[in-house]
């Protein structure tokens, strides 16, 4: 019996220690990849289409200028949201010279939220844009063009999944054309 327990613990071990490896090995291969992009999805408007008209009517009502924006949609009862709204606000101040930072909610709140006093973002409430628009699941961004075409689009999660669409104003990507 000694003997079965002496074998059993030393199995345990070395299995402990090549757990331990493993996850090692799989953190180092992790770490090189880097954070990933917005993840890629069929809903949403389609890279390269001009969205202008359909948030033509927000952009009026705010005297916003026409610039690269990334428009973030999200709903007031989503979690995620609120911690995308906050990944967007760290953004929008480092952004702000670049492109607009649009957050555009379903449903005005219960308690309204305050307007971000920061430069480059802004509050929007418009509940059919997302339908127009074909989009599904929030939180969901679309990064546009100055001109309104649509560059990048997916869910995004985090700040690094918003930023990654932001990133594509820095590579000098055009979209790719449509029925053209």
């Amino acid at each position: 019996m000694t003997i079965w327990l002496a074998i059993n613990s030393v199995l345990i071990l070395v299995l402990t220690v090549a757990l331990l490896l493993v996850t090692r090995q799989v953190g180092i291969l992790l770490n090189q990849v880097g954070p990933v992009g917005a993840r890629g999805s069929t809903q949403g408007p389609r890279v390269g289409e001009n969205i202008t008209s359909h948030v033509a009517a927000l952009e009026a009502a705010a005297g916003a200028p026409r610039v690269p924006s990334l428009y973030v949609f999200g709903s007031e009862s989503c979690a995620v949201c609120a911690s995308v709204r906050k990944g967007a606000e760290t953004l929008a101040r480092y952004w702000s010279k670049r492109a607009a930072i649009r957050l555009v909610y379903d449903e005005s709140p219960r308690r309204p939220l305050a307007e971000p006093a920061i430069p480059g973002l802004s509050l929007w409430y418009d509940g059919r844009l997302r339908g127009r628009l074909g989009i599904e699941l929030v939180p969901f961004a679309v990064m546009t063009n100055a001109s309104g075409e649509v560059l990048g689009k997916g869910i995004v999660n985090d700040t690094s999944q918003l930023e990654s669409l932001l990133e594509l104003l820095g590579e000098g990507a055009e979209p790719i054309r449509i029925g053209a």
